[in-house]
């Protein structure tokens, strides 16, 4: 822990230009305006005092986020009113009035940015608490946590040295592997959750990278990639056909294929043993299929025939072909990820900041093109990220954190503590819409913020 936490807790809404500018866009936002946990603390180890050119550095919110002392979120008594206000200038930069990054000059936007989602960043990591939760599974998500909450929890468990998050991980290690051996066991079992089952085997993937030891369960992830592989061929490598229990048409043949493709190419990034470049050609073999069937120009296709504009099929390319490229240094594969960046741009919203990701928006019962999943920024923002570290364009790095901010500010229901499914026609997710929270998008979001923080912004690529 850096430092040590006072009893006393303030909240406020950063920054406020930031938030009228949300209440203008959406009205009926108001309530659902992400609050900010920040302390007032006794200086520790790493603290700076605050004056005109300092502050406190945001990673000391990271150390363990704060609760507010009545429980309910409204701080603290009148008693304390003096002091909370003396607090609030010292946090806020002794007095300065916060201000949108868009009204700063572009260094200062993106520090402003990173220093908010780096207290969203702590706020979300309690709200996590409060998923539905059993036993390592994630009860309320659709089929990724298996591989964001294990990765998150194993990483971030490690890097901050929190007992709790790793004894989450092993119970979600030992929840994925169990997953693995039902679809070793039964075909049909596996094609029945196929997503579900890939997410965990990535999610053992991540697991093995961060312990260095993948022995456990090394075999059983070795005969299940196996497997997909195998089923993969019964289809030329393509899968245009009914598995899961939505993937494919829920996120169309393109992207699942590719998902495969990223199996084998995690297997081969994190565990890097004698079948590592199997694993890299097999993935190879996977590309060429879905570049003959999906791809188009310098954009891939949801499915063939299809000739609309889709996010999650070039997105979950974007990062094959990043793996591909570091796996193999052949800039080919970066290059054409580089040039989807360039198709999906009619996508992205200029007034929201967001990409339109239209796959569900029928099925939402969006009556407009106003549409975005969390899902979709989250694989869009991690795309840019790798695409930032493998060409050291500081462009991809400033997009990505946009997105991610563009998440904090548009996704988040401040009175649920949590990141909602979707926004359309102006508005974020209802209960009464077909789909409303996914934990598993929530953890993915945590999993892509240690990510920025831990590996992207740590070790920035040479020449950046």
């Amino acid at each position: 822990m850096i430092g040590e936490l006072s009893r006393s807790t303030v909240f406020y809404r950063w920054p406020a230009a930031q938030n009228r500018l949300a209440k203008s866009r959406y009205p009926d936002f108001a309530r659902r305006l992400p609050v900010f946990p920040l302390s007032v603390r006794r200086k520790g180890p790493g603290d700076v005092a605050c004056n005109d050119a300092s502050r406190p550095s945001p990673s000391s919110v990271l150390a363990a986020p704060p609760r507010p002392l009545d429980g309910h979120g409204h701080g603290v008594s009148w008693r304390w009113l003096p002091f909370l206000l003396l607090s609030i200038s010292v946090v806020l930069g002794c007095g300065q009035e916060s201000v949108e990054p868009d009204m700063l000059d572009a260094e200062d936007a993106q520090s402003a940015r990173l220093e908010a989602l780096w207290s969203f960043y702590a706020q979300l990591q309690e709200d996590a608490w409060q998923f539905g939760y059993s036993q390592g599974d994630w009860t309320e998500d659709y089929g990724d946590a298996p591989f964001y909450g294990l990765g998150f929890y194993i990483r971030a468990g490690r890097a901050y040295d929190r007992d709790d998050y790793l004894s989450v991980a092993e119970e979600a290690r030992v929840y994925n592997l169990d997953l693995v051996e039902q679809a070793l066991a039964s075909l049909s079992w596996y094609t029945d959750h196929f997503e579900e089952v890939v997410m965990a085997a990535l999610g053992l993937c991540e697991y093995a990278d961060a312990t260095e030891d993948p022995g456990p369960f090394l075999d059983r992830l070795d005969q299940l990639i196996d497997n997909t592989n195998d089923l993969l061929t019964l289809f030329s490598d393509y899968l245009d056909v009914e598995l899961g229990d939505y993937a494919i048409a829920t996120y169309g043949p393109t992207t699942i294929s590719a998902a495969a493709a990223l199996l084998n190419l995690q297997y081969a990034y994190t565990i890097d043993n004698q079948r590592s470049q199997q694993r890299i050609e097999r993935a190879a073999a996977i590309v060429r299929s879905i570049d003959e069937n999906a791809l188009d120009g310098q954009r891939y296709l949801f499915r063939p025939g299809d000739q609309k504009l889709y996010l999650y099929p070039n997105t979950m390319m974007m990062l094959v072909l990043c793996r591909l490229y570091e796996l193999t240094d052949n800039r080919t594969y970066l290059e054409v990820a580089q040039g989807i960046f360039q198709a999906i741009q009619p996508l992205k919203d200029p007034q929201h900041g967001y990409y339109r990701s239209p796959y569900s928006a029928q099925t939402m019962g969006a009556q407009t093109e106003d549409y975005s999943t969390l899902s979709s920024q989250n694989y869009l923002a991690m795309a840019l990220l790798v695409l930032y570290q493998d060409t050291g364009d500081a462009a991809y790095l400033s997009e990505a954190i946009s997105v991610l901010d563009v998440i904090r500010r548009t996704f988040y229901d401040l009175e649920q503590g949590r990141l909602l499914h979707h926004v359309m026609d102006g508005r974020i997710a209802l209960p009464t819409d077909p789909e409303y929270f996914c934990s598993g998008c929530n953890l993915q979001t945590l999993y892509i913020l240690w990510y920025l923080k831990e590996e992207v912004l740590a070790d920035p690529p040479a020449g950046s």
